[in-house]
């Protein structure tokens, strides 16, 4: 479950990132898919804090595995970057490595430099460095660039630049200036249905995440929420 809908073959990335948009019919969500770069967005965003939620259930609707994460940072100051991640995972979602609770931390303030990590109860001191800070702070933007195009990060811009033209017909303004996307029990995988709605920032930065996916002969539930602020006051944390 949780397959991505939009899949694109590397080769044809150059071509669909210069020529998609002239598809798309003209009017608002044209304008605001147009407006998405990646250089705003690091340029623009400087803090943000998130929350994420996934939940499994099972055929008679029982949660059987929830897994939680909350991740904050702070880039205002280049040479001061802080990031902290709080991430919890239950049932079915605990991961191949067995852990169930990851707290790190990690800041730079007035040249003290701070570096720490807890992981079920095992806390180890990290060795970190500006550098360091900085690269997982732009992971939290995207983790890969292939010919101009970003991925793997909440950075949703290049994704709906080169899928909108197929989509275009599910994406809206709403009443935040927000761009929209809905989709409701899509049935593109056989044997499952999915809904999915999310909000894209006018950077291309997704804003809040919602989706859902069921299979339709165990009745297995699978439902993803994501909540992201941006720009936004930090009380940072100190220790952990």
């Amino acid at each position: 479950m949780g397959k991505n809908i939009f899949k694109v073959s590397v080769f044809s990335l150059i071509l669909l990132l210069t020529s998609c948009n002239s598809k798309i019919p003209e009017g608002p969500v044209r304008d605001y898919i147009e407006g998405f770069s990646i250089k705003n967005a690091l340029e623009n965003i400087n803090s943000a804090s998130l929350e994420y939620y996934n939940y499994e259930y099972d055929s008679n609707g029982e949660e059987i595995g929830k897994a939680y994460c909350y991740f904050e940072f702070d880039k205002n100051d280049e040479n001061n970057p802080y990031l902290y991640l709080y991430r919890t995972y239950e049932g079915t979602l605990i991961q191949d490595d067995g852990i169930k609770e990851k707290e790190v931390l990690q800041y730079i303030n007035s040249g003290t430099i701070y570096g720490c990590e807890i992981t079920d109860d095992a806390r180890k001191d990290l060795k970190v460095d500006k550098t360091k800070i900085n690269d997982s702070i732009t992971s939290f933007f995207y983790k890969d660039n292939t010919y101009d195009y970003y991925r793997g990060g909440l950075y949703y811009g290049d994704l709906i630049k080169i899928s909108a033209e197929k989509w275009h017909m599910n994406f809206s303004i709403n009443d935040d200036g927000l761009l929209r996307y809905t989709l409701v029990n899509d049935m593109t995988y056989e044997g499952a249905i999915f809904n999915t709605d999310y909000t894209v920032t006018k950077e291309g930065m997704l804003k809040n995440y919602y989706y859902d996916g069921v299979i339709t002969e165990t009745k297995e539930k699978m439902v993803n929420t994501i909540d992201i602020e941006y720009n936004v006051n930090l009380n940072k944390k100190e220790s952990i």
